[in-house]
């Protein structure tokens, strides 16, 4: 599927790339993943991380690859985000215990495409490393007081302070309690009311069908866009 999206892009938005936010790690940091990334350090020669796991290189290895030979990446951005005050490791800690990050901190660093290496192997270690050095920046980062702790600036820095204005607030307001609303609304219309459980099993029928029928609604979609694109060709032969 990977290879369809590059193709559409490619061919649909030749003067603009597109831009894919990936995770390599595919989850979060808990006591089970940290232990899972022990192991594959001790299985392949690796160093033990501290701040971070080690990503699941094959996946971004492979992106980089393909989009290379489409000959539509430019760049890779390598992103570390670290909380200098508190760290949030779940939605339980948001909800249950009010954690919530007064501050965020982002070190963004732009790696031209010309030196990334070539082979999926090669990517695939130079992921690693670029972990190891990821972890011993978060390291010297939290080694320091809450209220120094920050990215060293190579290429320049930038603060996005929040205001607390009055509008902001009533914003906030008006969102938590919209959405209160649409939830307990939606909740009680498709336990009560036969229109609404119509809509909801008619939903149902079709996100089953086009997974059935197309593979998924990514598929369709291509599929769809295929089509499209030739009966344009074949009607300006025409």
């Amino acid at each position: 599927m990977v290879d369809l999206l590059i193709r559409v892009y490619r061919e649909e938005q030749k003067e603009k790339m597109m831009k894919i936010l990936l995770f390599p790690e595919g989850t979060d940091k808990s006591p089970w993943t940290t232990e899972k990334s022990r192991e594959y350090a001790k299985k392949n020669g690796l160093r033990d991380l501290k701040n971070v796991i080690y990503p699941r290189s094959a996946g971004i290895a492979y992106l980089i690859t393909k989009m290379r030979q489409c000959n539509y990446i430019s760049c890779v951005y390598d992103v570390t985000v670290a909380y200098p005050i508190n760290v949030v490791q779940s939605e339980m800690d948001l909800v249950l215990k009010g954690q919530c990050p007064e501050k965020v901190h982002f070190d963004i660093r732009r790696i031209d495409i010309s030196q990334v290496p070539q082979s999926e192997r090669d990517i695939a270690e130079w992921l690693n490393r670029l972990w190891i050095m990821k972890d011993e920046k978060l390291t010297r980062y939290y080694s320091l007081p809450p209220a120094k702790r920050e990215f060293s600036s190579e290429g320049g820095k930038f603060i996005w302070e929040e205001a607390d204005q009055p509008l902001h607030r009533i914003a906030k307001l008006f969102s938590f309690w919209f959405w209160m609303v649409v939830i307990s609304t939606y909740c009680y219309h498709v336990t009560f009311l036969l229109f609404t459980q119509l809509v909801t099993l008619y939903s149902l029928c079709a996100i089953l069908t086009m997974q059935f029928v197309y593979g998924g609604i990514d598929h369709m979609v291509y599929y769809r866009w295929k089509k499209a694109s030739s009966n344009k060709r074949i009607s300006r032969t025409v």
